[in-house]
């Protein structure tokens, strides 16, 4: 049967940029098992396995995150799971991993829901991460979903799902906004752009005495104490003195110890979380006094 692969791309004036999308008959059936097409639809059966049916997606260049939308019927009233393709080294923790599956294949979310379903925890995620731990794009771009139905009596107590449609969603971000807000970033040794992040380092030492996990404890803790002054004062909330001030959602993204018992903590902000941050502040030009 020949198969037909729709792919539609639009722009809107949401928070959301672009879509493609595919239908639910699009699957790839040498990576796919106990899938069928049902017209435009797939019938995603677990039988007494269990039921993959993969999707690739070809990524426009640029994009650095993605949600996900299934529009589904859930014929059995069973958990759908949605699993991502990691090219990078990262994997699932072995205690929840889902060994039938290729280890690379990491969970996103389930749900047992039906219709137009979107993700949500996380809502999106980020595509690649500089340490190699995260590359859901691989080297051709091209991000690949796999909808997992589990195994039982078939007929009984197997997952089913009619699967009609399934999308990436990729979020708007304002270029030229986001020059102007970089524009006025107070960068520093311990503040810097990295592409669409904005890093800021704390240091923090131990206390006198005490043994060595309370130190590293109190270390970081100083660390992270830090890191959020130099980040408020990266964004010129606050002067370098010192002062009190609401930051954008922010994460560590590196941690490390140091030989002498302190650490050092790097938190990092999107720069487009800056911008949408309803309490931003930035002075005229970006300097704190």
């Amino acid at each position: 049967m020949k198969r037909i692969i729709f792919f539609a791309v639009f722009l809107s004036a949401s928070a959301w940029a672009a879509e493609l999308s595919l239908k639910g008959s699009a699957f790839d059936p040498g990576a796919s098992r106990n899938t069928t097409v049902q017209g435009e639809a797939a019938l995603l059966a677990g039988m007494f396995s269990y039921g993959a049916a993969v999707y690739e997606f070809q990524v426009p260049p640029g994009q650095t995150r993605a949600g996900a939308e299934i529009d589904f019927d859930n014929l059995r009233g069973k958990w759908l799971k949605l699993y991502i393709y990691n090219y990078g080294t990262a994997h699932d923790d072995e205690a929840v991993r889902n060994r039938r599956l290729e280890p690379n294949w990491r969970l996103w979310q389930s749900t047992d829901q039906a219709g137009a379903w979107r993700t949500n925890n996380p809502e999106l995620l980020e595509l690649k991460s500089g340490d190699g731990r995260i590359d859901y794009l691989g080297p051709q771009n091209k991000i690949k979903l796999l909808l997992y139905a589990h195994g039982g009596v078939p007929y009984i107590g197997d997952a089913r799902f009619l699967v009609k449609e399934i999308s990436l969603i990729f979020p708007d971000e304002d270029q030229a906004a986001l020059k102007d807000v970089k524009g006025l970033l107070v960068t520093s040794e311990d503040a810097w752009i990295e592409g669409e992040f904005l890093l800021v380092r704390g240091k923090g030492l131990p206390p006198l005495g005490g043994d060595e996990k309370t130190g590293r404890i109190a270390a970081i803790r100083a660390a992270k104490v830090v890191a959020m002054h130099n980040l408020a004062v990266a964004l010129g909330k606050i002067p370098k003195t010192g002062s009190t001030a609401m930051v954008p959602p922010n994460r560590v993204r590196d941690t490390k110890y140091n030989a002498d018992g302190s650490a050092e903590v790097v938190l990092e902000v999107r720069i487009s979380d800056i911008k949408a941050d309803p309490t931003q502040n930035l002075f005229p030009q970006g300097k704190g006094n």
